[in-house]
C-alpha cells in the first residue's frame, strides 16, 4: 500500500512540473489535439483580421467611388459587376441602374470631353456703326444638356484692333466642352471699344449666334464655315471639334 501512495504522489509532482503538452496528458487529452485547437484559434484570428481589412478597404473603394458618382451608381454597379472602379460606370451609356440607355449610334451627346475649334476669317464693320478707338472681337459658347444651360464659356479675343474696318486675316481660339452636352450655341461678341469715361458699345446680338445639336453626331475635325451679315458689320468664322 506504501509502495502504491509513493507512486501516486511521484506521478502528481511529474504533471505538476511539466509544460502544457504534458498536463494534458496527465489528465488524458491528447496533447496533439491541444496544439491543434490552440493552432485553429490562432489561424481563426488571422482570417477575423484579413475579413475586417477586405471591409475597411471596400468602404475606402466606396468613398472614392461616391466622391466620382453617386452612392446609387456606385452599389448598383458593385453588384452588377463586383467593382468599383468597372469601366462601365463612368460611360454615360449607362444609367444609374447599371443599365445602358440606347445604342452608341444614337446617341447625340458628347460622350467624352472635347475642344471646340473656332478661327475667324473675316470681318468688315460697316458705315453704319459708330466710330470707335478699339475693335474687339471673341466669341461665347453656351452648352445645353438636353435645354439646360449646362455652361457658358468665352473663346481668346480674335480681333484687339484700332482704326480697322476690315480685316482679312485668320485668328483662332479654343474652348473645352464637357460630356453630356448635346447642344451649342456660338455666338460671335463684338464690341467697340470707348474711350475712358464712355460706356463700350457691344453690336452684337442673340440673333447672331449660331446653334449646334446632336454634337455626339458630329465627325472630329470637320469645319463648318459660317458667314452672316447683320446692321452693323459682316463677319466669316468657321468651327469644328477635336
Amino acid at each position: 500500500m506504501k509502495k502504491t501512495n509513493f507512486m501516486n504522489k511521484l506521478l502528481s509532482v511529474a504533471c505538476l512540473a511539466t509544460a502544457s503538452m504534458f498536463f494534458a496528458a496527465c489528465d488524458g487529452t491528447n496533447p496533439m489535439e491541444t496544439q491543434n485547437e490552440i493552432q485553429k484559434e490562432i489561424f481563426s484570428s488571422k482570417d477575423a483580421t484579413f475579413e475586417k481589412l477586405d471591409a475597411d478597404l471596400a468602404q475606402v473603394d466606396f468613398y472614392a467611388c461616391k466622391q466620382t458618382y453617386n452612392a446609387k451608381r456606385c452599389k448598383n454597379f458593385y453588384e452588377k459587376y463586383g467593382a468599383y472602379d468597372t469601366p462601365e460606370i463612368a460611360n454615360p451609356l449607362y444609367n444609374d441602374e447599371g443599365d445602358t440607355i440606347q445604342v452608341k449610334d444614337s446617341v447625340d451627346y458628347l460622350q467624352e470631353n472635347a475642344m471646340l475649334n473656332i478661327t475667324l476669317t473675316g470681318f468688315d464693320l460697316l458705315a453704319s456703326a459708330e466710330a470707335a478707338d478699339t475693335l474687339e472681337v471673341k466669341f461665347m459658347v453656351k452648352s445645353y444638356s438636353e435645354t439646360v444651360l449646362a455652361n457658358t464659356s468665352m473663346s481668346p479675343i480674335l480681333i484687339d484692333t484700332t482704326d480697322v474696318t476690315t480685316w482679312e486675316e485668320k485668328s483662332a481660339g479654343a474652348v473645352s466642352l464637357a460630356r453630356g452636352i448635346n447642344i451649342i450655341k456660338i455666338c460671335p461678341v463684338v464690341t467697340l471699344k470707348k474711350p475712358v469715361g464712355e460706356d463700350d458699345e457691344t453690336l452684337s446680338t442673340d440673333e447672331d449666334c449660331v446653334t449646334v445639336e446632336a454634337l455626339g453626331q458630329i465627325k472630329a475635325n470637320e469645319t463648318t464655315a459660317v458667314s452672316s451679315e447683320t446692321e452693323f458689320f459682316n463677319i466669316k468664322w468657321d468651327w469644328y471639334l477635336y
